[in-house]
């Protein structure tokens, strides 16, 4: 299980890596093309311009320092183009670095040091300290580090017979700043399929964004999922699979050569996996590069037979808010309630969260509203009447699942799934023991589940996978993976879109609650506060994100979806239909 870093982490960071070093001089020239033809063509995505660099090689009379300044600055933009210029830098041993074996996301200054007492020996130490954000493993797996997390660095410089200091040995890996982080490393988001095949389950990874990216992208593909969702998710490429070569993109098509293995992969599940690599590449190719509009699947240069079947498709919630206002169901419609007609009456209970299944606002009688009344009951309301579901000590607030399956968890650490015919069914999460869920809610396609929960250490955010039967009944959750490290309460976590995950929380310091995004595998981003949150409700992307304060006002974002903006008051609790 994946816990928050927090001190002992950190202290684990700052030992990872003893001859690596940062110090972001502007060494290097940026430049921006400023001319250019102008073409003709079809309405098309092309290509953006990019930032790229023109680094400096090596000084011959640059101090230890400076070398490993030098080294660094010419490290910046480096994963769009070439490493020669920083290698230019090395020698000996050193000349066999390879960065991309795990990359650290890093922001202010290394603060360098020399060892002048062994100067004289032709041989030295360039030491430093840096803030790390974030890390990249080799599978390009993003992972947020707590704040203050630190790397300890350490270079050995040796000088040639000219007299000239050269690094002569590190640890593989590479420093980017977070300035320079978008401009290197590309988004990618890899589709795997639900168990039903129905729809897709997205994988965020992060890769160099160069020439190379493609093929980045098709081996990550090919090497399966992130461990916690392995068992949540189809993958159909056959044992022993691999890319043969590069991932070439010529009038946007892109020529995928796969191992033999492949062919023993049945006709729908070969379907499946072009399916995948389509969605993986045409989805999240870099916008400095050829746009991927299709992909040609061969093995040994031979096309593949793809029967034509049907295929997953992309994941979404209905973006219908539903708000309780004056004890009652209301739509929402912009910045206007109105009463449901034909939706299940409120009076008698303390509403405190819902969950809704079906179109309430446009089929009533078919639709079912799950309600946590107080904090210790859950109830289905229905056009077929009212049914206690369940009555324990601290319930989470429902959240209902694409197959029907209605979920909450409990103060003692237990997390229950309801069937339409109020049928209960434990879920195996051997990982909350001792610990009491506050919040737990599905992603729109049902294989991902975000929980919150309190208990030794604190509060956690994970993110698990969902381990279903052959009846897509829900019977576990995966071990998780820690999002939001550095949150010292959290009150709500609600799923926002494919990676998304917004959460209500406080960070030290804060004084106050308010949501910040944290992609499962992506740097977070925190939003503006909004006084007195109390909580929230998401559905297709941050501009769906709603919250509720303690004065019943409800905030929704801007139609930029950047900043927040009024919407109506009143209101209690607000959801999205499933």
């Amino acid at each position: 299980m994946s816990r928050r870093p927090g001190p002992g982490r950190a202290a684990r960071l700052a030992a990872a890596a003893t001859s690596v070093v940062a110090a972001f001089a502007l060494a290097a020239c940026t430049q921006i093309p400023t001319s250019g033809p102008v073409i003709d063509g079809e309405a098309s995505p092309e290509p953006v311009s990019q930032l790229y660099y023109n680094p400096n090689p090596p000084r011959d009379d640059a101090t230890p320092v400076q070398i490993v300044e030098g080294f660094q600055a010419a490290l910046q933009g480096a994963p769009t183009g070439t490493f020669d210029v920083a290698k230019s830098f090395l020698t000996g041993d050193a000349e066999s670095w390879s960065p991309y074996t795990s990359v650290y996301v890093t922001t202010g200054d290394a603060g360098l040091d020399v060892d002048e007492t062994t100067l004289d020996s032709g041989r030295t130490t360039v030491t430093g300290k840096i803030t790390v954000v974030g890390t990249i493993d080799s599978s390009g797996v993003y992972t947020e580090e707590s704040p203050g997390s630190t790397l300890d660095l350490s270079y050995t410089l040796t000088q040639d017979d000219a007299g000239r200091w050269r690094i002569s040995q590190l640890e593989d890996g590479l420093l980017i700043p977070t300035t320079d982080f978008d401009n290197s490393f590309q988004r990618s988001v890899l589709y795997f399929a639900t168990s039903d095949r129905a729809q897709f389950v997205p994988d965020e990874r992060w890769f160099p964004r160069n020439v190379t990216w493609s093929t980045s992208a098709v081996k990550a593909l090919l090497a399966g999922p992130a461990t916690w969702m392995q068992d949540s998710v189809l993958n159909v490429a056959p044992p022993g699979t691999t890319l043969v070569g590069s991932v070439p993109v010529d009038d946007g098509v892109a020529a995928v050569d796969l191992s033999s293995s492949v062919t023993d992969a049945a006709p729908e599940d070969r379907a499946l996996l072009q399916a995948q690599i389509e969605a993986t590449l045409v989805n999240s190719y870099p916008r400095t590069q050829e746009p991927i509009r299709s992909v040609a699947l061969t093995s040994a240069g031979a096309a593949l037979v793809i029967p034509d079947v049907g295929t997953p498709r992309f994941a979404s919630t209905d973006a219908t808010p539903v708000a309780v206002s004056d004890g009652a169901l209301m739509s929402l419609d912009g910045s206007t309630l109105s009463a449901i007609e034909g939706a299940p009456p409120l009076a008698g209970f303390d509403p405190t969260g819902i969950a809704v299944d079906g179109d309430l606002v446009g089929e009533p009688a078919d639709a079912s509203v799950y309600l946590r009344d107080g904090t210790d009951r859950i109830l289905r309301l229905a056009g077929d009447g009212r049914a206690e579901l369940l009555r324990a000590d601290d319930v989470a607030t429902p959240s209902v699942d694409r197959f029907g399956w209605a979920w909450t968890g409990q103060g003692d650490g237990t997390v229950t799934v309801f069937g339409a015919d109020g049928t209960a069914r434990p879920v195996d999460v051997p990982w909350l023991a001792a610990r009491s869920v506050t919040s737990i809610d599905v992603s729109a396609e049902g294989a991902r589940a975000v929980v919150v929960s309190s208990g030794p250490g604190g509060v956690e955010v994970n993110v698990a996978g969902i381990v279903r039967d052959a009846d897509d009944v829900p019977v576990a959750l995966s071990e998780p993976v820690e999002i939001g490290p550095a949150l010292v309460s959290a009150r709500e976590a609600r799923w926002a879109g494919d990676t998304d995950v917004a959460v209500l929380g406080e960070q030290p310091k804060d004084g106050d609650e308010t949501v910040r995004v944290f992609p499962v595998g992506g740097p977070s981003v925190t939003l503006a506060v909004v006084a007195g949150s109390r909580s929230i409700a998401a559905a297709n992307g941050l501009a769906t994100l709603l919250v509720v304060d303690a004065s019943g006002g409800l905030s929704g974002r801007s139609g930029s979806g950047t900043v927040w903006r009024p919407v109506a008051d009143g209101v209690t609790i607000v959801t999205y239909q499933r």
